[in-house]
C-alpha cells in the first residue's frame, strides 16, 4: 500500500510542476504582449531629430555626442533628466550593429541607423557619480523610431567611469559635483 501512496503523490507533484509552468509560461507570454503595446511615443523622436538645441559634449569612436536639458521635467526629485544624442561614426555604426547581432536582436532597417537619443536620469547631489537609462530611441535621419526601449518602476543606476563621455557629461552637467 505504501507503494502506491507514493505514487499518487509522485503524480500529484507531477501535476502541480506542470501547472505551474503553463501558467509561468503564460504569465511570460502576457508580459510580452503587453510590452509590445507600449506605443513608441514617435512626435519626440522626430523632434529630436529635426531640434538645433543639442550641445556638443564629446567624441569618440562610436561618433559624436550632444545634449540638452529634457524639458518634459524631472525625472525624480533632485536628479536631472538630460538627453544625449549620439550621432554615429561609420565604425560606430558597424560596431553597434555587431553588437546588436551578437546579441540575436534584431538589426531589420538598420543600415539606415544615423542616430541614438537617450534620455537619463543623472544624480548631482550624491557623493557618488550615478546615471540611469530611462528612455532610448535608435533613429533614422528622418527620425523614424528603428528600436525603443523604455524603463519601468525599476531604475538600474551605474557608476559614471571616469575618462568616458559620460564622464564628460556629468561634469557639464554637474559642475559643482565634478572637483
Amino acid at each position: 500500500m505504501s507503494g502506491e501512496i507514493k505514487k499518487r503523490h509522485h503524480l500529484k507533484a507531477m501535476i502541480f510542476a506542470g501547472v505551474v509552468l503553463i501558467v509561468s509560461i503564460w504569465f511570460i507570454m502576457w508580459l510580452k504582449d503587453q510590452a509590445a503595446k507600449q506605443p513608441v511615443p514617435a512626435d519626440r523622436a522626430i523632434y529630436d531629430v529635426k531640434t538645433t538645441d543639442w550641445k556638443k559634449y564629446g567624441t569618440d569612436q562610436d561618433g559624436d555626442h550632444f545634449y540638452r536639458f529634457d524639458e518634459s521635467g524631472k525625472a525624480f526629485p533632485d536628479v536631472l533628466s538630460v538627453k544625449t544624442r549620439l550621432i554615429y561614426s561609420k565604425e560606430g555604426k558597424k560596431a553597434y550593429i555587431e553588437k546588436r547581432r551578437a546579441a540575436r536582436l534584431s538589426d531589420q532597417g538598420f543600415d539606415e541607423l544615423t542616430s541614438r537619443t537617450v534620455l537619463y536620469g543623472l544624480n548631482c547631489i550624491s557623493k557618488t557619480r550615478e546615471i540611469c537609462v530611462l528612455e532610448v530611441f535608435e533613429l533614422t535621419k528622418e527620425g523614424k523610431t528603428l528600436d525603443y526601449a523604455k524603463t519601468g518602476s525599476y531604475k538600474n543606476w551605474n557608476p559614471i567611469p571616469q575618462g568616458t563621455v559620460y564622464d564628460d557629461l556629468q561634469r557639464i552637467i554637474c559642475p559643482e559635483k565634478s572637483q
